[in-house]
Formats: C-alpha cells, sequence, structure tokens
C-alpha cells in the first residue's frame, strides 16, 4: 500500500509552544535507532526545525521527546574541500528543504556549500549512507559527544563509542558504533575522514548498547545487503503498517493526517534489545551493568500512551505487542518494579503505575494470559512495596493505603489518587481472570476511596491533607500543586473505571452533563498557580478555545466521551468531530499539543475511526462519530471491520443511525469481543441530532 509520509509532520516547535514536538525520524517500525537532519544545535533539545535552512548533519537519535534528552547519539556531516572551521556550525551548509526527502523509509538532502548529494536508508540496528560529491576532497566529520572514543581499525572502518549526556543508572553507559566505508579512507584527524577525490561514498552504519564484539556482529549483518535493499526493506516494513487500515474519502488531506498519525503511532517504543551470534535476544540492563538474556523496550512513559497506543495495539498489532509485554515484565524481573517512564531506564516522570491499565487491557483481552500471575505480583508489589528510590512504583503508598487517598503533602495528589484507583481496579481485574477472589474484593474496595476528594459544591476534585479537610484557598483554575499539567478542571476525570460511581456522588446524570458543559462553554482561562509562570500546556489551552478542555494533554482525551454516560452522545459527536476537524493537520504544526510517543496521534486514530477506550481494561469502546467515508481494518487475527459512513459532508455532525452486520445498533458502545470478529459497521449521519 502507497502511501506518501513527511516526516516533518509535527515538527514546527519550540520550549514555549508545541505543535507536537515530534522528530522528522527515518527508521524502521520500532527500530533501535532512529535518524533526523540537525539543523540548529545551538537550541538544545529542539535542534530540528523545518523552518531552518542550515544542515548540520545526519543526526543519529535516541530522543523520544524533547523534555527527556538524548541518552545516545552521534553526528554525520558530509563536506568536501578544505573547512576552516571543523565544527558543527561551521562546517554546516544550507539545504534545500523543499527538494529533500522527508520519508520514513529514506531521508535525502542537497547540500549547497559542497555540491554534496546524500542519502540515508534505516534498517533495525543501523542505516546506509550514500554521498555524492561534486567537488574534490570528499570527506565527512563525525562529531560526538563529549565523553567517546573511536578508533581506525583498517582504511573501511572505524568503531567506537560514545557516553550519554542524559539521565541514567549506568554513568558509563555507552553506544558502541561502527562504520564501514566503501572506498577507503586516505586520512583521519580527531574527527574528520578524508575520502580523496572520489565521486560516491556509501557508508554502512552499526550500533549496539552491549559490546564492541556485538556491534562489529551488527555491522557484518547490516553489510549483508546493499543501499537499495535496505531501503526497500524499510519501505515494506512502513507499507505494512499503513495497509492495516484502508481509508477512503473524499478530503484528501484528513486522509494524510490519518496516515501521518498511523506513522507516528509505530514509531515508539524503541527496541532496547540485539541478537547475538545464534540470532537469541539479549539486552544491556543499566541497573545491575549486565548483559541480560530477553527482549527489552524503552522510550517510553505510560502515563501518555497507555490509553490510546496499547489498545490500538490489541486491535491491530498483537504480535508486536506480545513481545513488548515481555519487554515490560523482564523490568520487574531485573529491577524490581515495573517501569514508569523508560529512556533508557527508568526515568520516574508523572503520577501513579500507568502500565497497570496497559497490564488489564491485554490480559483481560486474551493477550499474553501465560503472563497473568507474574504481571499480576508485580502490579501488587508496585502498589505495596515502598522503594528506596522515589522513581519506581507508587508515591506514598503508606497514606493512600490507609486514608484512601493521597494527601497533599505529596505533589500532584489529586492526580495520583485517581491513578492509584485505577490502578487499583486494574489489579481487580487481573485477579478475577486468575479466580483470586480475595485480591479482586481488596482492590475493588480501594479503587473508589479516590471519592473521597470530590468536592460537593464544585462537583470537582480537590486535594485534602492527612486529617481528610479540603485544602485552602482553591480556585478551579489554578494549575498545578495538586494536579498534574492542569488544573481541576482537566484532573478531576479520571477514574476511568467509576465514572457511574462519580456521576453518583455528584448528585446523578443532571449535575454531570452540566459540569461536564460548563467545562466545555466558559473561557480558557488559567491561572499559573504553583508553576509560578506560563508553561506550554496552558498556552496550548488556551490556542485550541475549547474552553476548558485541553486536549492538548492526556488527561482530557476522554472527556468528550463522557457525555455517554448521561446518555447525551450528540454532545460527545459535535466535540469530537469538531476537534479532529480543526485541532490536527498532516503539516508541520499537526497536534495541539505533545504528540508523545504515539499517544495524541492514537487519539486521533480511534476517534476518526468512529470509537475510542475511555477504560482499558474492561473490554468496551464507546462509539463517537466517524470522520471518514469508509475504513477497513485488518484486525490481528485477519478478520476485517468495515466501517461506512453517509452522507458525510461537513454539515453532517450527528449519528442518526446505526447498523452492525444489516441489522440495527442501537447501544453506543462496542465491545472488543465483537469488534475482532471483524464485520461491517454502517453509520448515517445527519444535520441534527435525533430527537429524544
Amino acid at each position: 500500500m502507497s502511501v506518501s509520509i513527511d516526516t516533518r509532520h509535527g515538527s514546527s516547535n519550540t520550549a514555549s509552544l508545541s505543535n507536537g514536538n515530534c522528530l522528522p525520524l527515518t527508521s524502521t517500525p520500532h527500530a533501535m535507532n532512529y535518524f533526523a537532519p540537525q539543523t540548529s544545535s545551538s537550541r538544545g533539545a529542539w535542534w530540528f526545525h523545518p523552518e531552518d535552512v542550515s544542515f548540520e548533519g545526519f543526526r543519529l537519535t535516541h530522543q523520544p521527546s524533547p523534555w527527556v534528552g538524548d541518552f545516545g547519539y552521534l553526528l554525520l556531516q558530509p563536506f568536501s574541500g578544505k573547512v576552516s572551521n571543523p565544527s558543527v556550525f561551521g562546517a554546516s551548509s544550507s539545504y534545500e528543504r523543499t527538494n529533500s526527502v522527508f520519508s520514513p523509509h529514506e531521508l535525502s538532502v542537497f547540500l549547497n556549500r559542497y555540491e554534496i548529494s546524500a542519502s540515508l536508508t534505516p534498517s533495525r540496528y543501523g542505516a546506509k549512507l550514500r554521498i555524492n560529491y561534486e567537488r574534490n576532497g570528499a570527506g565527512m566529520f563525525l562529531h560526538l559527544t563529549e565523553n567517546h572514543a573511536w578508533r581506525a581499525i583498517d582504511n573501511h572502518t572505524i568503531t567506537g563509542w560514545v557516553s550519554n549526556f542524559a539521565e541514567c543508572e549506568d554513568k558509563e553507559f555507552k553506544m558502541y558504533f561502527a562504520l564501514f566505508f566503501h572506498e577507503a579512507i586516505q586520512e583521519t584527524t580527531s574527527h574528520a575522514l578524508f575520502f580523496g577525490d572520489i565521486k560516491t561514498q556509501e557508508v554502512t552504519l552499526a550500533t549496539s548498547f552491549i559490546s564492541e564484539k556485538q556491534v562489529h556482529l551488527n555491522l557484518q549483518r547490516e553489510l549483508e545487503k546493499s543501499y537499495e535493499e535496505v531501503k526497500e526493506n524499510a519501505k515494506v516494513e512502513w507499507e505494512n503498517v499503513f495497509s492495516k487500515i484502508k481509508i477512503t474519502h473524499h478530503n484528501q488531506e484528513e486522509k494524510s493526517t490519518f496516515y501521518h498519525c498511523l506513522y507516528r503511532a509505530f514509531l515508539f517504543p524503541t527496541r532496547f534489545y540485539e541478537l547475538d551470534e545464534n540470532f537469541s535476544a539479549i539486552h544491556y540492563q543499566t541497573h545491575t551493568k549486565e548483559v541480560k538474556k530477553g527482549v527489552y523496550y524503552t522510550n517510553n512513559g505510560f502515563w501518555d500512551t497507555a490509553k490510546t497506543v496499547y489498545p490500538l495495539y490489541t486491535l491491530i498489532a498483537q504480535d508486536t505487542l506480545s513481545e513488548m509485554l515481555e519487554g515490560f515484565l523482564n523490568v520487574y524481573r531485573e529491577v524490581g518494579y515495573l517501569p514508569k517512564w523508560l529512556s533508557p531506564d527508568e526515568r520516574g516522570m508523572m503520577p501513579g503505575m500507568a502500565i497497570d491499565s496497559v497490564i488489564a487491557d491485554c490480559l483481560t483481552k486474551g493477550i499474553r494470559m501465560d503472563l497473568a500471575e507474574e504481571f499480576l505480583q508485580a502490579m501488587i508489589h508496585s502498589a505495596n512495596v515502598k522503594s528506596g528510590d522515589e522513581r519506581f512504583g507508587r508515591a506514598n503508598i503508606e497514606a493512600y493505603n490507609r486514608l484512601g487517598f493521597v494527601p497533599n503533602s505529596q505533589t500532584e495528589s489529586v492526580n495520583q489518587t485517581q491513578d492509584n484507583a485505577y490502578s487499583d481496579y486494574c489489579i481487580a481485574q487481573v485477579a478475577e481472570l486468575l479466580g483470586k477472589t480475595e485480591i479482586e474484593r481488596k482492590y475493588r474496595k480501594l479503587s473508589i476511596g479516590y471519592r473521597q476528594l470530590i468536592d460537593e459544591k464544585t462537583h470537582l476534585l480537590r486535594a485534602k491533607d492527612e486529617n481528610g479537610n479540603f485544602v485552602l484557598p482553591f480556585s478551579t483554575y489554578e494549575w498545578g500543586g495538586a494536579y498534574t499539567e492542569g488544573s481541576a478542571w482537566q484532573n478531576s476525570f479520571l477514574a476511568f473505571h467509576d465514572i457511574a460511581g462519580y456521576i453518583e456522588s455528584i448528585g446523578g446524570e443532571e449535575n454531570f452533563s452540566k459540569l461536564l458543559s460548563d467545562l466545555c462553554n466558559q473561557s480558557s482561562f488559567f491561572e499559573v498557580g504553583h508553576y509560578g509562570f506560563e508553561i506550554h500546556e496552558m498556552t496550548e489551552m488556551a490556542r485550541l478555545n475549547f474552553g476548558q478542555l485541553a486536549l492538548s494533554n492526556q488527561p482530557s482525551f476522554h472527556v468528550p466521551y463522557l457525555f455517554h454516560y448521561c446518555h447525551q452522545p450528540e454532545k460527545t459527536q459535535i466535540l469530537v468531530r469538531q476537534l479532529l476537524k480543526n485541532a490536527f493537520s498532516s503539516g508541520e504544526e499537526a497536534f495541539p499539543g505533545d504528540e508523545d510517543n504515539g499517544s495524541m496521534s492514537c487519539w486521533y486514530i480511534f476517534s476518526s475511526l468512529g470509537f475510542f477506550p475511555v477504560c482499558c481494561g474492561n473490554k468496551e469502546y464507546q462509539l463517537g462519530i466517524p470522520l471518514f467515508d469508509k475504513a477497513e481494518v485488518t484486525l490481528s487475527n485477519n478478520e476485517t471491520l468495515r466501517i461506512q459512513t453517509t452522507p458525510n459532508e461537513v454539515q453532517h455532525q450527528f449519528v442518526i443511525g446505526k447498523r452492525k452486520n444489516g441489522k440495527e445498533y442501537k447501544a453506543n458502545t462496542l465491545q472488543h469481543d465483537e469488534v475482532m470478529k471483524g464485520g461491517t459497521l454502517e453509520i448515517q449521519l445527519g444535520i441534527l441530532p435525533n430527537e429524544k
């Protein structure tokens, strides 16, 4: 399936405003390495911008987000002739942005200063680089991090390592690299390679996080294929991804946006394992500083990805997901706690243990039940055993287990409480699967303790102190403190498993409907609160201008679908339709906020297909409103789900009829088991909603 992707999608960003905070990554799906042009090292983590005219080199990167950093990188900078200033900036060249190729399987640029055309194509563990020189004095600068070493093995091969500048448990953590040059190296300096007056150089690159021996094994495997073969393999891998969902639609921009989001959905997490001489999976464990057997994945924050990315994989990528689950369990086996935010090891960012919902969602859907007992043990361990390192497990475990909520002495206490409660629900779901009644009963009870934070006056969740008193002063618009990247408006609806209980606690559906409507119909005002300045998420919510509905960040992803719980699906439909059409694009300003490793892309994918997983772990999807005329989803079991929508013009914003496999369908939900059977869902749209 041929799809045109420009990897600059969502890449126009600054530290103060995110249109995705994406990089134009050329790689294979879930590769161990990513490649992108570096255009300005002076901007730190924002080292690429699509409007820059400079090209500083091909950057091999492992940066999942500018807020996290790059745990292993190097820069390859072709040049020709004499370069008086061999620094990254001094040797940079302008490049032809409009004539460049930015695709998932190839990156090609023309360097005006040197009259060099250079192309790179990726593999899982390396890449091929082809450089065509018009001028004499062909060469390449090798820019490495401050802590590095390299040497020439012969006149065709160099090897070395760089040590990360980002955080890592192993302070001597290394990325090993090896480069083979088809044309011989004539001369070297501290960071320059000279090839003489050649016209073409082809470079084969391999990396390893294990050893120099392993990187040369990886290099030998890379050398078995030509540039064109590697390029074709990468292209086929991406075509296999895009062919999972076939879109037929009258609006080509919306169709293009969908496939750009599908590209983003399959970049992360990053493979962090390699294949030894027997082709068995091995990986480097930074905590024990040992090479371990088995698969491993990194560059993933579950707070961001758990609610959209992995539910999508349960539908269309179960084989890959099954391996990822094994990798996540290996973290627990080797480190003692399930992961929260890996890059390359635990960063401990964001509240809660969001991986619990990934585990519960997969197990309830029958994926990797062979790991269920061990996963349950790991979930319970993280819920109850305090680590001496605050990066691991739940925050303030003792107080939460004693009070049923996290008191305000702990930062982000309202979010911590809800995330813990949802994790308790997930534990109960897994315990029920395994027939462990006492465990299930215990954690179901714990999962509703968050209700103690519901304020009877505002109906929002507020922080309490150790004695159970609401903390004063209080403003519904104040960001931070008890809340994560938002205020009470964005962070009071995160007990995904207990929406009905929440509704009952505030007096019923009428009050809930009014609360949600008030959330959407007011201004996008905010108070900087505990942050002390305007963080980019505030800016993005105001720019989106959907009231306090901040789809620019994960806590609001499910909010449009909450109207289902008070029997007002038409409000869900109009919100989702407007967000799909106004907040996303296929261009460089693609997203309403941080895309976050597939998280926001998968919101778009689900919502544009017409259904969404509000509560992962209960096998249920809420029906919304499809964007496309027709979608064909090839499921992991090779069944096909067909979604057809008519009429489908801009004025049709409400669902007025549904048929499933030819029969009238009145429910506003879909069950996962039914989805996996495939079939046809016909959606009839109208200009106005049906009368009640």
